[in-house]
């Protein structure tokens, strides 16, 4: 939510947008002498129950291995998953495309009152407040704000906050004034 609420152009590394961890790569398999085969675990499109030890990202054996957790991390798996890491990603890029604020919009970094926690505002519109801590944080609001889009599924687009927000540990929420 930092990187695609922030000024700039941003950037996902591959497998980000699954929540994609880097994968264990035994000394046998290294084939990137500069360390950076972790990071660069092929993409498990489908859970490899269904699709074979390759995770439909080849039918062959790929040249690293698959993420241990693929048969849940997977796109076809997050795609159906309206709390996904994916499906927040998507909404996240489609709110950006959408909002001017998003795009191009100053950005001005706010009081939120707590430790841990990261509020600014982007444009006239929108307040972006981001909990980094592991536990429940508030962030004071100086004017009334609906609730847009939050990394906690059960929080409703469209929700009224007036004073403070109650955000969940590693909670992160863009706000429309």
């Amino acid at each position: 939510m930092l990187l695609v609420t922030l000024r700039g152009t941003p950037f996902l590394f591959q497998g980000e947008e699954l929540g994609l961890a880097d994968v264990p790569v035994a000394p046998e398999q290294v084939v990137d002498v500069d360390g950076r085969d972790p990071e660069r675990g092929p993409i498990p499109w489908e859970p490899p129950s269904r699709a074979g030890t390759g995770a439909a990202f080849t039918t062959g054996m790929p040249w690293l291995p698959i993420d241990p957790g693929a048969e849940q991390v997977n796109a076809a798996t997050q795609r159906d998953d309206p709390s996904s890491v994916l499906n927040l990603y998507r909404a996240l890029l489609a709110l950006r495309r959408a909002e001017p604020d998003l795009q191009g919009g100053e950005l001005h970094f706010l009081e939120p009152g707590e430790p841990d926690v990261l509020a600014y505002a982007r444009g006239e519109r929108h307040l972006v407040a981001l909990n980094f801590a592991p536990a429940p944080r508030r962030v004071v609001l100086a004017s009334p704000a609906r609730v847009v889009l939050s990394t906690r599924p059960d929080r409703a687009p469209g929700e009224q906050v007036e004073g403070q927000l109650e955000l969940d540990a590693d909670e992160g929420v863009v706000l429309r004034r």
